[in-house]
């Protein structure tokens, strides 16, 4: 898989390796509407944790609460974009 290999194997985020659970595939929930995906929504291959608990809570906040440059950083340049 490209995307794994350009990641280094590792979370897009926190760079924890694969070994450590099942990696959850991060898209652009504004993207398409509904359960299908267009498959241009694909932004990185996360750990769960990054996913679930990161990611998704900071993207709910408001844009001026956003200040987290790691997380910044991945939504504003992800993975799968340079794949």
């Amino acid at each position: 898989m490209r995307l794994a290999e350009a990641q280094g194997e590792s979370c897009a985020i926190c760079h924890l390796p694969k070994e450590y659970g099942a990696w959850h595939l991060d898209h652009d929930h504004s993207c398409c509407p509904g359960q299908e995906k267009c498959g241009n929504c694909v932004r990185g291959l996360l750990c769960q944790a990054c996913n679930t608990r990161g990611l998704a809570w900071y993207e709910q906040l408001p844009t001026h609460l956003r200040t987290f440059p790691l997380l910044n950083d991945y939504l504003n340049d992800p993975p799968a974009k340079r794949c």
